[in-house]
């Protein structure tokens, strides 16, 4: 793992089809030369974060006959209740 932050300089818009990648350049500090020009590096790259939301593993969720997306939580009392989720996306399994 290298234990420095990039930032992220450049997006291609296109995805290939064959491929299912994507050009996108990422500028890291490098003072003590570890990344080489022309390497090849797998990374995880952050694009934003979004506040007050959390993941959910999509083995909990329930759809109602509706097309609701719910899942049942603890609430304060102890007592479990059903709630209604706004989904935006799907991260892996949550």
């Amino acid at each position: 793992m290298y234990d420095r932050n990039g930032s992220l300089e450049f997006r291609e818009a296109a995805i290939d089809e064959t491929t299912g990648t994507f050009t996108v350049r990422l500028q890291f500090p490098n003072p003590d030369h570890v990344l080489l020009p022309g390497m090849y590096v797998r990374g995880l790259i952050e694009e934003g974060i979004a506040e007050g939301n959390f993941l959910v593993p999509q083995n909990v969720v329930s759809h109602t006959p509706e097309g609701e997306v719910t899942a049942k939580f603890v609430n304060k009392d102890g007592k479990v209740e059903v709630r209604t989720l706004s989904v935006q996306r799907s991260i892996g399994n949550d």
